[in-house]
């Protein structure tokens, strides 16, 4: 659980960093999330991520956690649309499946 955090606090930090500073208004930043199934494991390593970018952007952030539901086509399909979104921020894929349909959607 601790790595998790420190590995989404470390991508807060360089969301934070990669953003130009603004002083009329806040930046809103759009995050995804693509969990492949829905497990212990990878419901703690999605909460820890949502957590962290809410203690560190507040209501600065918008999370869309989905969740694929063991098939790797809707895995796909949920990357995709999450990829077509509009000023979309950072897509956070959990399990290897998500991640491959992510770096597909993306790349």
């Amino acid at each position: 659980m601790k790595k998790n955090r420190i590995l989404a606090l470390g991508m807060a930090a360089l969301m934070a960093m990669a953003t130009p500073v603004v002083a009329a208004e806040q930046q809103t930043y759009k995050v995804g999330v693509c969990q492949l199934v829905q497990h212990v494991a990878l419901d703690a390593a999605t909460q820890g991520f949502c957590d962290v970018l809410t203690e560190t952007f507040g209501d600065a952030v918008v999370i869309d956690v989905q969740n694929a539901s063991g098939d790797t086509a809707t895995a796909t399909q949920i990357c995709v649309n999450l990829a077509a979104e509009p000023d979309m921020d950072l897509i956070m894929a959990n399990a290897t499946p998500a991640l491959q349909s992510a770096a597909a959607a993306t790349g």
